[in-house]
């Protein structure tokens, strides 16, 4: 009787790190991104490392701009967006008399959590958007969750932050510059592959 108690028990927390290691297999998450030519190559960049990491299917959907990928992940239409620290401030009581970077970043991190419920995760490291139709100015680029998916997807800001300063400006231009001439999936995996992060 105590060899089979033991035995029940060994099975069971074996079939619960199983279970822990496939907590997103199976699952959907949805990305907005825009046109702008750093959000179409960081936005598969998201796609590889989330899918090789947790085995979760991305989908994307199309913004017109960086408020539209707000305004659906309000909605409940996209689960993660990237957005801009220049324009998520001023939005924010006392950003636009900040000039220190990080502290700008802890100040809208701290006001999109206290009133929306989303999660500043950790900047990738490039200023944005890009491209010559953009009037925006440009600035740090980050990507943004809410917590009901951080519930959902408890691992997923560990892999997601694994990007943090992986890609400064002149890789960004690299990137977009070879996803222009070529597969960006393929460019994607290659980023991710050479940093040993899939």
């Amino acid at each position: 009787m105590k060899n089979k108690t033991v035995f029940i028990v060994t099975l069971f927390f074996l079939h619960m790190l199983v279970m822990a290691g496939y907590a997103c297999v199976g699952r959907v998450l949805t990305i907005s991104l825009t046109d702008s030519p750093d959000q179409q190559v960081v936005g598969q960049i998201l796609s590889v490392l989330i899918t090789e990491r947790t085995g979760t299917a991305i989908e994307f959907v199309q913004a017109a701009n960086e408020l539209e990928s707000k305004k659906i992940m309000e909605r409940g239409d996209a689960d993660i967006y990237i957005g801009y620290l220049g324009s998520a401030r001023t939005i924010v009581d006392g950003a636009e008399s900040v000039t220190n970077t990080q502290e700008i970043y802890a100040m809208v991190k701290a006001h999109y959590l206290q009133n929306s419920d989303m999660v500043w995760l950790k900047p990738f490291g490039y200023s944005g958007p890009t491209g010559n139709d953009s009037n925006q100015e440009q600035s740090l680029a980050a990507p943004i969750t809410t917590k009901v998916v951080l519930d959902r997807f408890p691992v997923l800001d560990r892999v997601i932050n694994k990007l943090n300063g992986k890609i400064d400006n002149t890789i960004l231009k690299q990137l977009t510059e070879q996803a222009a001439a070529g597969d960006s999936t393929e460019v994607a995996k290659k980023f991710l592959k050479v940093r040993n992060m899939i």
